[in-house]
């Protein structure tokens, strides 16, 4: 069943920018690689989400591997998180109009629990590869900052006509040296809140 899914899937994406992402092209992607319709509802009970989540299990699988194969260790933090976003891009880039279109269907108000889901899964993710292991309140922080940041990246990477997205990729420098300005600030404020010594009293 694996393999078939596999297929469909294959089929779905390379087809996409001609056909939209949708039901009716699942069951032409079944009846193509099996012979019969009726094996897109055998694969994808839900139809065209259990399609894109299925997908969306697939690129952060092959995220990982790939970020795993890079010395991320060796790296400055913000080049850390820059590679993190750029590999994900990278896997989307071949299959921009499918990801246009699951992202359409998940910015409408029934897939908002998806959305937010999906999304605290790829930028945890990006951290523990990157080699975070917060436990206390940064660990929300530091992935409440990240989601921002990699879903403006995202919207704007589809926008992006540019060779090999090199606009895109300004753009996450430029994200990412925000967020770093945003917290040596921060660092700063709070150093000097915890210098001041407090008020001499009477017992």
């Amino acid at each position: 069943m694996s393999d078939v899914k596999e297929k469909i899937l294959e089929y779905m994406l390379d087809h996409a920018a001609f056909d939209g992402w949708n039901d009716i092209l699942l069951s032409e992607a079944a009846k193509q690689v099996t012979g019969d319709k009726k094996y897109a509802h055998i694969c994808f009970p839900n139809g065209i989400g259990d399609v894109s989540d299925y997908f969306s299990d697939k690129c952060e699988a092959d995220m990982l591997k790939r970020l795993q194969e890079k010395d991320l260790q060796s790296m400055r933090i913000r080049d850390r998180i820059y590679t993190c976003i750029l590999t994900r891009l990278e896997i989307y880039q071949p299959h921009k109009e499918a990801i246009r279109s699951i992202i359409a269907k998940r910015m409408m108000p029934d897939g908002t629990f998806k959305t937010v889901k999906s999304l605290g899964t790829t930028v945890s993710n990006m951290w523990y590869a990157a080699g975070d292991n917060a436990t206390d309140y940064n660990y929300y922080t530091k992935r409440t900052t990240l989601a921002a940041v990699y879903a403006a990246t995202l919207l704007y990477w589809l926008k992006d006509d540019s060779d090999d997205f090199n606009e895109t990729k300004s753009f996450i420098l430029r994200r990412i040296d925000n967020v770093m300005q945003f917290e040596k600030l921060k660092h700063t404020v709070f150093k000097k809140f915890e210098d001041i010594k407090p008020p001499f009293t009477h017992s």
